[in-house]
């Protein structure tokens, strides 16, 4: 029996003439859109997983707004349990930067957001916590 897979991540949102925009990431290698997220290190604190990850991915640094509702599935390649600890963001700088060369990070419209995740479980995720957005 294996354990959970813990990680950390989050929906950063921002509001723009009225209207609300989430960052999503496009991971070439992976072929996916996804909400920036990672892996928890040894000892690290999942907040500043969360703000690390985010960071890496996107480029942007972040604060946490408030804490979302764990996503927790089945990973559909591996069959490992996962648990991503969820936070919902803003950014304090602008600088846009995706981590790999191929890789893509962009400002949605909110009501958008689904057509564009990659996964069932994002997509169930994305409609479970967007009234608290």
């Amino acid at each position: 029996m294996t354990g959970k897979t813990i990680k950390a991540g989050g929906i950063l949102i921002k509001e723009e003439n009225g209207q609300k925009f989430i960052l999503l990431i496009y991971r070439k290698k992976e072929n996916d859109w996804s909400f920036p997220k990672g892996h928890v290190e040894p000892g690290e604190e999942i907040r500043k997983t969360a703000l690390r990850e985010i960071e890496e991915e996107t480029g942007l640094q972040t604060e946490i707004m408030k804490e979302l509702p764990p996503n927790e599935y089945t990973n559909s390649k591996t069959g490992e349990e996962t648990v991503t600890h969820m936070y919902l963001l803003r950014a304090i700088t602008d600088n846009l930067k995706p981590e790999h060369e191929d890789d893509r990070v962009e400002w949605v419209k909110l009501d958008e957001i689904k057509d564009r995740l990659s996964y069932d479980n994002l997509k169930e995720y994305f409609d479970r916590v967007k009234g608290e957005l």
